[in-house]
């Protein structure tokens, strides 16, 4: 069975690197467990994850939460 990705790993710990942001720290922002982090940073499947999560991780991270999301899940908007 696949794995579901929708947030981008490699990209959140791009910037969690650029920021200065540990794994704690993120958590803590969050307010989720450090165990939470751990497993959403080693590639878990996703299909759990919630806007609320999302949302809270763009905004400790600093980022849109449509940047966050693997190119192949943003929503494409017809003109």
């Amino acid at each position: 069975m696949e794995k579901e990705q929708y947030i981008d790993i490699e990209l959140v710990k791009s910037i969690m690197k650029e920021k200065d942001i540990d794994e704690k720290a993120l958590a803590s922002g969050m307010e989720v467990t450090l165990a939470t982090i751990k497993i959403f940073l080693n590639g878990a499947d996703q299909h759990y994850l919630s806007t609320i999560f999302v949302y809270k991780l763009s905004r400790v991270l600093g980022a849109a939460m449509e940047q966050l999301l693997r190119k192949e899940y943003r929503k494409v908007k017809n003109v």
